[in-house]
């Protein structure tokens, strides 16, 4: 089994810490964190690794079922924010159009990364989709 079969395998059975996952592998950090950055199967959120995985909410590629597209685009604000960047808009003219501040933008354009609506500070396609229906 190479490492990267053995990080999926610890993973399958729950997420970990980076410590927990570094005993149950037997790797040292420089290789675990390589195999963790470098994977398109593993995400490290706040101080977990698991696999990603699809939102049985929503069915969109997401990390976290507490941050479900679904439940994030509830809310109006989110869906104005969402709307501008689709427009080309960056983060100081949204906090000047919706006329909030720039530290709020920010927080909401956390909140939509972290769901997976933003990558790059773009809507993800998954998002696009989602937001046809």
């Amino acid at each position: 089994m190479d490492n990267i079969e053995k990080i999926i395998s610890e993973l399958e059975k729950d997420a970990k810490s980076f410590t927990q996952l570094k005993e149950a592998t037997g790797l040292e950090n420089g290789v675990l964190q390589h195999h963790i950055n470098n994977s398109s199967k593993i995400v490290k959120k706040n101080n977990a690794v698991m696999l990603k995985d699809f939102c049985t909410t929503c069915g969109v590629f997401k990390i976290c079922k507490d941050d479900c597209i679904q439940k994030i685009l509830e809310n109006d604000r989110k869906r104005e924010i969402i709307a501008l960047i689709d427009e080309g808009l960056s983060q100081s003219e949204i906090a000047e159009k919706l006329d909030i501040s720039k530290p709020t933008v920010n927080y909401h354009f956390n909140d939509l990364r972290d769901a997976g609506i933003l990558e790059d500070s773009k809507i993800t396609e998954d998002a696009k989709n989602f937001l046809k229906h």
